[in-house]
C-alpha cells in the first residue's frame, strides 16, 4: 500500500487539497484511514523526507528511504550503515529500491503500535 498526505491521514476522503495517494498495479491506499503507525506496519515500503516516519518504520523492519536533501541527523546516518535505511539522492537509488509485497497487515490499535516500536528502538 503507497500512500501519503500532509496530516499522516490516509483513505477514502480522507486526503486534503494538494495530496497524493499513488495507485498501480497491486498498490494502492488503504481501504479505510489509519493512524501513522498501523500506515507504516501495513507500508512495503515507506519513502518519505520526514525522520519520524522512517525511524518508525526502520524499527518496524519495513523497508525505508528517504528523499530529504538536507543534513542528516546521526540518527539516520546510523540507520543507513545498520542497512535500516536508504538514502535517495538519485534516479538509480530509487530504481533499486526493494518494492516487494508482504502479507496483508491487520491494523492495530496506535498504543501497541508505539510499544512495539519502543521495545524495538530500546532492543540491544
Amino acid at each position: 500500500q503507497i500512500g501519503a498526505d500532509a496530516g499522516g491521514a490516509i483513505g477514502e476522503g480522507m486526503n486534503p487539497p494538494g495530496a497524493r495517494v499513488v495507485a498501480a498495479s497491486g498498490h494502492g491506499a488503504a481501504p479505510k484511514a489509519l493512524d501513522g503507525s498501523n500506515l507504516i506496519a501495513a507500508a512495503d515500503l515507506v519513502v518519505s523526507a520526514g525522520g519520524t516516519m522512517n525511524r518508525e518504520a526502520a524499527a518496524l523492519g519495513v523497508p525505508a528511504a528517504s528523499i530529504y536533501a538536507g543534513e542528516w541527523a546521526a540518527i539516520d546516518e546510523e540507520l543507513v550503515t545498520e542497512g535500516r535505511l536508504r538514502r535517495i539522492t538519485n534516479l538509480n537509488h530509487v530504481a533499486s529500491l526493494p518494492i516487494e509485497k508482504k502479507a496483508a497487515a491487520v491494523p492495530r490499535r496506535s498504543g501497541h503500535v508505539a510499544e512495539e516500536v519502543t521495545d524495538l528502538i530500546l532492543q540491544p
